[in-house]
Order: structure tokens, then C-alpha cells, then sequence
């Protein structure tokens, strides 16, 4: 809700770790980036009396991964934050860390040994799932808001722009076909099958995403 405030970009994290590698002599193998909503979590399964649950990152769990069978000495993070917001996140690394199958530096924190560095940490933990609850509650807050007030914060369908959450215009190009295959579809006359061989007779291609790359041949 601070516009201002990127200290939790993935640049500037990255930014931060990589200084931080710097000044500690430390080699970095790797830069691993992951957008992820700390607050999303799924719910436990149970197996036979064992207890399971999976953890919605990818690229982190790949990453772990790689430090436990030795390809990595280990990972810098930004903070606990950073890499754990949630109860089923702190204990894994909790879990590896105690163990000493990954070995993570913290930027902004030096955890001392025994019972202070612990509480330390736990302070830390309950702080950070807090801040990921409120900032949930105030998303959802936000989007009830902006949808009654007749706005859209979402991504819009096919068809349509974005250019903010007010600002939705049809899209010049995927517009007329979205409109064919729409008509097509109300006369009863077409099954799911030829609506998609329609859509592909007209040519009719997703909208770009900001996360999509251009690369030259």
C-alpha cells in the first residue's frame, strides 16, 4: 500500500544479496527469482499417519534441492521474510537449517546461537505471517472496494486492454474475433471443437503477459 517503498521488489533484494556476497567473499552461483504470495498455502493431506503438505514454490523448492545434494554451499536472503511467511514455509527451513542440510545467510539479520538466536527467530516468524494477513485482508479489502465501485482490478478477458483498473478498452485487434466466435457460439450451431478451429482460422492469439520475452534468431 506504499507506492513509494520497493525495498521488497526482487531487484532490490537481489540488488542487496548480491552486495552482500560481495563483502562476504561469497561466489554466487546462481540468481533465483519467484514472485509468491506468502499468504497462499494449501491444506495438509494425510497419508498412513504421516502428515503432508506442499509448499506452492517452485523455483525455491528447486532451489533447496539443489543446495541439499551439494550443488550449492548455500543461500542468501534478504531476510526471514523473505524467504518464509507462513507456518508450513518456516518449518521446512527450520527443519533444514537445524539439521545442517542448507546453510542460508540473511542479509539484514545475524541470528545469534542457542536460546536467543531462537527467540529471535520466532519473534521474527510471527511478526512476518502477521504482515502477510493484514497485507491479505487489506487485497481483498481493496478489491471489494474497487469492484463495487463498477471497477475491474483483475486482469480483463480476451478482448479487452489493460490500462489500469478503470481503464479496460476493447482491444482493436482481438476484439472482432472474440465477437465472431461469441456470435457463433449464441446460434447453437457450433460444439466446442469448431469454435476452437474457428479461433484458430482468424488467428485469435492470447494477450501478451509483462513476463513473456522477446528473443532474436
Amino acid at each position: 500500500d506504499d507506492t513509494e517503498n520497493q525495498q521488497n521488489s526482487l531487484e532490490y533484494q537481489e540488488q542487496l544479496c548480491l552486495k552482500y556476497a560481495k563483502e562476504k567473499n561469497l561466489e554466487v552461483g546462481d540468481v533465483v527469482r519467484e514472485s509468491h504470495s506468502a499468504y497462499k498455502t494449501k491444506g495438509l493431506k494425510f497419508d498412513k499417519g504421516i502428515v503432508l503438505y506442499s509448499i506452492e514454490r517452485p523455483l525455491f523448492m528447486k532451489t533447496v534441492t539443489r543446495v541439499c545434494n551439494g550443488e550449492f554451499k548455500g543461500i542468501i536472503s534478504l531476510s526471514w521474510d523473505r524467504i518464509s511467511r507462513n507456518k508450513q514455509d518456516n518449518l521446512l527451513v527450520d527443519e533444514l537449517i537445524k539439521e545442517n542440510k542448507i546453510d542460508i545467510k540473511f542479509v539484514k539479520t545475524e541470528y545469534a546461537k542457542g536460546a536467543a538466536g531462537f527467540a529471535q527467530k520466532g519473534i521474527e516468524q510471527m511478526f512476518a505471517e502477521y504482515h502477510s494477513v493484514v497485507t491479505s485482508e487489506k487485497i481483498v479489502d481493496t478489491f471489494e472496494k474497487l469492484l463495487k465501485e463498477g471497477k475491474w482490478p483483475h486482469k480483463s478477458p480476451i478482448g479487452y486492454l489493460d490500462n489500469g483498473v478503470d481503464n479496460k478498452p476493447l482491444d482493436p485487434i482481438r476484439a472482432p474475433k472474440v465477437k465472431q466466435l461469441l456470435e457463433l457460439y449464441a446460434s447453437g450451431e457450433a460444439s466446442m471443437s469448431i469454435l476452437l478451429k474457428r479461433a484458430h482460422d482468424i488467428k485469435l492469439t492470447t494477450k501478451p503477459s509483462k513476463n513473456n520475452k522477446i528473443t532474436k534468431s
